[in-house]
């Protein structure tokens, strides 16, 4: 009889250790998961602030300002002043201006 409930909780023991060594493994995925997803925002952001530093890429949002202007001014001087096209490009125009801004500071 002792030598049944010796067995028995052997084997609840034995479960425990296999469930937290489980337990163990799936917690240590999930940090290496969280570690490269990290790691991989930290080179995202790393190669935009590459990019903004950019001389060319200052060349580029001035052009890029322009261009925007000159259509926004031509939708309005055809009289569609008032269109959400022309407000998507005033947007755009300064977003276009804000990145500029941003790489001069």
């Amino acid at each position: 009889m002792a030598n049944t409930r010796k067995t028995r909780v052997v084997r609840t023991l034995d479960e425990r250790i296999t469930d937290t060594e489980a337990l163990l493994v799936e917690l240590k995925a999930k940090k290496e998961f969280r570690d490269r997803k990290e790691t991989e925002k930290a080179r995202r952001e790393a190669e935009k602030e590459i990019s903004y530093s950019d001389p060319d890429q200052a060349k580029a949002l001035q052009k890029e300002r322009r261009k925007l202007e000159k259509a926004v001014q031509t939708l309005q001087d055809s009289g569609l002043g008032d269109s959400p096209a022309v407000e998507e490009l005033k947007a755009k125009a300064a977003a276009a201006e804000e990145a500029l801004q941003d790489l001069v500071e």
